[in-house]
């Protein structure tokens, strides 16, 4: 475990996390100010897909809006992991 991993997981008390999207975690921004986890959207919606029962338009749609959409101070970061370029993110890749 990295240093970076080890502050991150002792702040992860005060971090803004999706209930039941876990397995979607891909790293920590220790950069931001509480840190936040970054998430794989395509990890979220296979999750709705699976869990909801929805398909791929619907689960698209309900990522935008009812979880991308709620702006918080902490919120998490949501990248695109085959299309984003991971130096905007500055983030930790968590260990699995």
């Amino acid at each position: 475990m990295t240093r970076a991993d080890e502050i991150a997981i002792s702040l992860q008390a005060d971090m803004l996390q999706i209930d039941g999207f876990d397995k979607a975690i891909v790293g920590y921004d220790i950069t931001e100010k509480p840190p936040v986890y970054v998430y794989d959207r395509e990890k979220i919606i296979d999750i709705l897909i699976e869990d909801n029962d929805m398909d791929r338009e619907m689960a698209v749609e309900h990522l935008g809006f009812n979880i991308e959409g709620i702006m918080l101070k902490g919120s998490p970061i949501y990248i695109w992991p085959e299309e984003d370029d991971y130096d905007y993110v500055r983030y930790v890749p968590r260990e699995t």
